[in-house]
């Protein structure tokens, strides 16, 4: 070649011949060649795997898991090499001038694992909400990608995504939280997890089956104000272990016999506490009861002598708690009581008792100062008895005498509870007929009956009973009690209204107790063998305010129906009949609807849905019975085993016998809660809500309903059982 050489001065140039010799401007070579060969575990070829470099460049690998880079500058290189379904890689890698260098990967499948499933339970009943978690671990040392699927087979409807993606560290874990719904068939269910790599291959897997229980109780339990009660003991009488409710409230009991559960709860960190509540549990249905526990209040005080010199070194006990009299006379409990209910204080020295007297608990502080008589107590002894006892000793009679403590809700629990108990009311019923003749209810004649047939009639006998260990306050807190006579429904009307009179302020949970005690049909006897309009009109209130709080409404709840000017019975037949407690409220407050006008309604998604009776009807003749005058071009019908009668060319026909005409309703309810639809904007127009309830042989079903959240009409669609009447073709199919 030539090459000119110029001086420094500039002023001639020479001509350099062609050397052989290596010339000071020869070019030097600055970059090289990468490759990388790519193979998996088991040492294929993995093609189609992204290789990067550092600076921005990447490809692909070939079908030979080969990937190349050409005119790669000198210098090192992290390269990192990914694919789906395998674990990335990075390598460091160096690159020299001018030569080739090769390396070779391994990609390795994640390594990962399950490692707790929680919030699964045991056992269900349709309808039950599960919101499992699910600890997933990378248990390599490379970060992986997962994903996470649980399974969604017949009977098990998930809320939002079926599979999450996961991208973990090396040894990172986290939790990943579903929700669904169980439902279908009287079968059990199988839930299940899979752990996979992001092209389907299996990492692990976790199944755990939920065993299907036809009858279910779930109890929750909540203060005075409404918010739930951690830690409640929940023991049904017919069960001999209790449950601890959990952090919103609830305890569930499964495998109940069927019947009325008397149901008792406690709160351990309240003295007495302690409330029974019976429940109707329903065959084969999922029962739903609240229990308010009552406010609470601190007891504290002073002992002292007639002379106010503090009485020390002494023992207060309450409710069977002690607490210590300190050297000033001062006393403390730790433990809080029932607001409103009375206790009885026991002072003690050297294990006698010396002075016993009652304190009713308001809110807050309760600092009484008690003073201890140290004179005679002959004339008052009285002071030694509770008020449950002194009612179930002198009832009626301590009521007209005046008796301290006559007018208070416990005495006339205790009057109650020994008038109707069997066998223990002879000694009460000879009590009324000779002590208590004139009081104006024609019962002490009932009275005589029961009394003539006793051969015990002394003073002496009937303070036998109260005070022998099955006196009247173990009666009392034994369970219910059965009026099996006219007398014994004499006798409750007599307390009933006596209390009603006399305490008026304890009505409600007067009704709380007879419907506790003596069962809601025997309640309706009471209430009506009540002459008073006035008592009856009270008690009636009171009774429909229990019933709608068993129901699951909340005081303010049942505050906003009364204030609405509604009627609580017609808001208790709405309960009855499926209706939630939001939305009573709000068809009550809502001036435009009357209670008496509708059949059902459901608050669900922000919006009241209202059941109006002519539109249940519209169902029920339509759909249901196919007594309508009108018939469609295909009318489809709910498998309720009706016969549908002949009408205007349709034979007769009887459909298949699935499910009754509350189990309709209920559908309708599930509708609306599992599918809420946004109504259209235009007014005027309808919205349809299609729904998949997978039983009673029906598989979907339409609920259509207006702007206004008022159901329109609903039919089944498809289903084993659903028969449909085509009249073009005027058959059956």
């Amino acid at each position: 070649m030539t090459v000119w050489s110029v001086d420094v001065s500039g002023d001639r140039k020479n001509e350099i011949t062609d050397r052989s010799e290596r010339s000071a401007f020869e070019v030097v070579p600055t970059s090289g060649t990468l490759t990388v060969n790519v193979y998996d575990s088991d040492g294929q070829p993995v093609s189609d795997a992204t290789v990067a470099l550092g600076d921005g460049k990447q490809t692909l690998t070939d079908s030979a898991g080969t990937a190349q880079f050409s005119d790669v500058p000198d210098g090192a290189y992290q390269v990192r090499i990914s694919h789906e379904g395998y674990a990335t890689a990075t390598k460091s890698v160096t690159v020299a001038a001018g030569q080739r260098s090769t390396h070779d990967v391994r990609l390795a499948r994640p390594s990962g694992s399950i490692v707790l499933v929680d919030n699964v339970p045991s056992e269900y009943q349709p309808g039950d909400d599960i919101t499992p978690e699910v600890v997933v671990r990378n248990t390599g040392d490379m970060e992986a990608s997962f994903n996470l699927t649980m399974a969604e087979p017949s009977g098990i409807d998930i809320q939002g995504n079926q599979r999450k993606s996961l991208t973990l560290a090396p040894g990172a874990q986290t939790t990943v939280e579903y929700t669904a719904e169980l439902y279908g068939t009287e079968t059990d269910r199988s839930v299940q997890f899979d752990l996979t790599t992001t092209d389907g291959e299996l990492v692990d897997s976790h199944r755990q089956r939920v065993t299907y229980t036809d009858t279910v109780l779930s109890v929750r339990v909540v203060d005075a104000d409404g918010n739930p009660v951690e830690s409640a003991s929940v023991s049904p009488l017919s069960q001999t272990e209790a449950v601890r409710t959990d952090s919103d409230g609830r305890a569930r009991f499964t495998s109940l016999v069927p019947g009325q559960q008397v149901v008792k709860v406690r709160n351990p960190d309240v003295s007495g506490s302690g409330q029974s509540k019976t429940i109707d549990v329903a065959t084969g249905e999922r029962t739903t009861a609240v229990v308010r526990l009552e406010q609470t209040g601190m007891i504290s005080g002073t002992v002292v002598t007639e002379s106010g010199s503090p009485v020390s070194d002494g023992l207060v006990t309450i409710n069977g708690e002690p607490a210590f009299i300190d050297s000033y006379g001062t006393f403390s409990f730790d433990d809080p009581f029932v607001v409103g209910k009375s206790y009885t204080v026991d002072i003690t020295q050297n294990g006698e008792s010396i002075h016993r007297q009652e304190v009713t608990v308001v809110a807050g502080a309760n600092d009484p100062t008690i003073t201890v008589n140290t004179a005679d107590t002959t004339g008052n002894e009285w002071q030694i008895i509770d008020n449950t006892n002194k009612g179930a000793l002198l009832g009626e009679v301590g009521v007209q005498t005046g008796v301290s403590g006559s007018k208070t809700l416990e005495y006339h629990a205790g009057w109650l509870g020994l008038s109707v108990i069997p066998v223990v009311d002879a000694p009460a019923d000879i009590r009324d007929c000779l002590l208590a003749p004139n009081d104006g209810l024609a019962t002490n004649g009932l009275d005589c009956g029961g009394a003539a047939v006793s051969t015990a009639g002394s003073a002496g006998t009937i303070i036998g009973v109260v005070t022998s260990g099955s006196g009247a306050g173990v009666a009392l807190a034994g369970g219910s009690f059965s009026l099996d006579t006219a007398e014994d429904v004499g006798d409750a009307v007599k307390v009933t209204s006596s209390l009603v009179r006399n305490v008026p302020g304890k009505v409600d949970e007067w009704a709380e107790i007879l419907i506790s005690k003596i069962g809601s049909d025997n309640v309706s006897k009471v209430v009506n063998k009540i002459s008073d309009p006035g008592v009856k009109t009270t008690l009636r209130k009171s009774i429909d305010k229990v019933r709608l709080q068993r129901a699951g409404f909340n005081s303010q709840q049942i505050k906003r129906v009364t204030d609405s000017g509604a009627s609580l019975s017609e808001a208790r037949r709405l309960s009855n009949n499926g209706a939630d407690p939001q939305a009573v409220v709000r068809v009550a407050e809502d001036s435009s609807t009357n209670l008496e006008d509708l059949k059902s309604a459901y608050r669900y998604h922000g919006t009241t849905y209202k059941l109006q009776t002519n539109r249940w009807d519209h169902i029920v003749d339509r759909h249901v019975t196919g007594s309508a005058n009108k018939i469609g071009d295909d009318t489809d019908y709910f498998p309720t085993g009706k016969t549908i009668p002949a009408k205007n060319g349709r034979p007769a026909h009887t459909v298949p016998d699935r499910m009754s005409k509350s189990d309709v309703r209920e559908l309708v309810q599930g509708a609306i809660r599992k599918k809420g639809t946004s109504f259209p904007a235009d007014e005027g127009d309808l919205a349809k809500i299609v729904y998949r309830p997978n039983k009673h042989g029906i598989d979907k079903m339409q609920v259509v309903v207006d702007e206004n959240g008022r159901i329109v009409t609903a039919y089944p669609l498809e289903g084993p059982a659903v028969d449909t009447y085509a009249k073009q073709s005027g058959e059956w199919k």
